[in-house]
């Protein structure tokens, strides 16, 4: 009895280890895919950006002025997301989101410092905010990695298919020391 059990916890195991190496994330390569899905968008759209670190491309559509957010300043941030297909996910903008079909939810200006929700987790966000100043607007193609990556079940981005290249537009709206 005790060496059928043994075989069955062994098979179980053996069986959770392969689910678990099928289940494993390859960051590289879907950076690599995207990256190049994202290049191939650009070109076909004849849409000229600069090329940023991690795959992240990023055109500047209005200019601002003064120092650089950096890494000691609280910011707040307009944000409008779409799918590389062109529709729309939402908008920090309320009109404009229900005007586009968004149900109005997403309507809170983003806030970034070291303390707000996204530090960390929208790797885009960190990289593109510290860089921007005052009134700056950009459009920014994200690779899914760098994004909202394969695990989108956040009650926020839950309508966000894994995997998913998404393109952002951000306005620096105000900042201030802290």
């Amino acid at each position: 009895m005790k060496r059928h059990f043994y075989y069955i916890v062994l098979a179980v195991s053996f069986a959770c280890i392969s689910c678990s190496e099928e289940l494993k994330y390859d960051f590289d390569a879907q950076l690599a895919y995207d990256s190049q899905t994202i290049a191939s968008y650009l070109s076909e759209n004849g849409i000229s950006a600069i090329e940023h670190k991690y795959g992240i491309q990023y055109s500047v559509i209005q200019q601002g002025n003064g120092e650089p957010l950096g890494e000691r300043q609280r910011a707040v941030f307009d944000v409008t997301m779409y799918f590389l297909d062109g529709s729309f996910y939402g908008s920090t903008l309320r009109d404009f989101d229900l005007q586009n079909g968004g149900d109005g939810e997403f309507y809170t200006r983003q806030v970034f410092d070291n303390n707000s929700a996204l530090y960390g987790f929208c790797r885009y966000f960190d990289l593109m905010a510290k860089e921007m100043t005052l009134g700056e607007e950009r459009k920014v193609y994200v690779p899914s990695p760098m994004g909202y990556g394969f695990n989108t079940d956040d009650q926020w981005f839950r309508n966000i298919p894994p995997n998913t290249n998404i393109i952002v537009e951000l306005v620096l709206v105000e900042y201030q020391d802290y």
